[in-house]
């Protein structure tokens, strides 16, 4: 039962899996006309899925039924013996009827043990699943402090990080500091795995990365995710009114915080035409917006959060012109922060600002900016 409930358990993860990435692209499969491609992929998982939950319940009838027979066939057998054994007056009916009425107490709680061990058996197979999650070795936790107000001075020294045995980033150095940083790099190079470094997402092979001088490996981790701040290139909007979502940056906040953080981001002119103004609800994924309108949110909140190190994602990447200067416009104006910017698109890029160039290169990654 174990041997065969794993694989179901398996098909049925992927058959919703597959669901969940392609119902939500309902509109390209139209467009491009994959409704034959998307329909014989489902049926190859559903077929999987299928003969998978068919072994199974077919274990699970052969398991019953060989329950039941070990139940029937003593019974069966006393009955018949014992029936002889009266007709030739060995034993009295009351011997035979208490006699078969043992048996049924005696197999009856078999019948139970038989029922639990198979449902123990089939969960198993679920157990070991959740099991290799929990078994997942967590990451280290620092334990030192970093002060809120630092000067968000974050280097990157000789960092080495490797995935499927895939080398990703191979001797990477990185200086950031106060003020607006670029980091730029062809797609692949390796820039949002950065940035996951940055967040402790991610812990490199080998190398280090400080902040104000600490050792981020070091450093508590409650402490880091409150002193840097994410935009990332597709907004997280959650179903609510426009106040809740930018509301999660600070949820200690008064209201009178949280409109002014929606001045600085621009959003006047959307709020003023707005029925129902800061309580409008943006609906799902925040399908009731433009991208441009997202990604101010999305920079209201981060305003909101007041981190001393705040990162944009490529953020403009899906947003219109107009948008983008008004988001920049907010950039430029953001007083003693550590601003990185991710970017491949040169023109984003000011004169002056500390350049960090990811290069796809099979040897080590170049830098340029204000330090060699």
């Amino acid at each position: 039962m174990k041997a065969a409930q794993r694989p179901a358990l398996d098909a049925d993860a992927g058959i919703q899996s597959y669901l969940k990435e392609t119902l939500p692209y309902g509109s390209l499969i139209r467009v491009f006309g994959l409704e034959n491609w998307a329909e014989k992929n489902y049926d190859r998982q559903f077929l999987r899925f299928r003969e998978t939950s068919v072994s199974v319940i077919r274990l699970s009838f052969l398991s019953a039924a060989v329950t039941m027979l070990i139940y029937s066939v003593p019974t069966l057998l006393i009955l018949t013996l014992g029936s002889i054994s009266v007709l030739e007056g060995t034993i009295t009916i009351g011997t035979l009827t208490a006699f078969i009425a043992y048996v049924s107490l005696f197999l009856s709680p078999v019948l139970q043990v038989s029922d639990l061990w198979t449902s123990y058996k089939t969960s198993q197979a679920s157990y070991d699943r959740v099991a290799e999650v929990l078994d997942l070795a967590p990451g280290t936790e620092g334990s030192i402090a970093l002060p809120p107000d630092g000067a968000g001075d974050i280097r990157f020294e000789h960092v080495v990080f490797s995935y499927d045995d895939r080398v990703i980033i191979r001797d990477f150095n990185g200086h950031f500091t106060r003020g607006i940083n670029y980091l730029t790099g062809e797609n692949g190079s390796g820039k949002s795995t950065v940035l996951k470094h940055l967040c402790r997402l991610y812990s490199p092979e080998s190398g280090r990365i400080t902040i104000n001088g600490l050792d981020l490996a070091s450093v508590r981790l409650d402490d880091l995710r409150s002193y840097i701040s994410i935009i990332f290139s597709d907004s997280v909007i959650f179903d609510g009114s426009i106040y809740n979502n930018i509301l999660v940056g600070n949820l200690s906040a008064t209201r009178e915080e949280v409109y002014l953080a929606a001045h600085k981001a621009g959003l006047d002119e959307l709020i003023h035409n707005l029925p129902g103004k800061y309580d409008t609800c943006v609906g799902k994924s925040g399908h009731n917006l433009s991208s441009g309108e997202m990604q101010k949110i999305a920079l209201a909140r981060v305003l909101l959060r007041d981190s001393p190190v705040i990162v944009f994602d490529e953020f403009t990447r899906s947003i219109d012109d107009e948008s983008k200067r008004s988001i920049y416009l907010v950039i430029r104006q953001l007083p003693d922060k550590t601003v990185i910017i991710v970017t491949h698109n040169p023109a984003d890029i000011e004169e002056g600002s500390t350049i960090v160039h990811l290069a796809k290169e099979s040897g080590p990654f170049c830098e340029s900016g204000e330090e060699p």
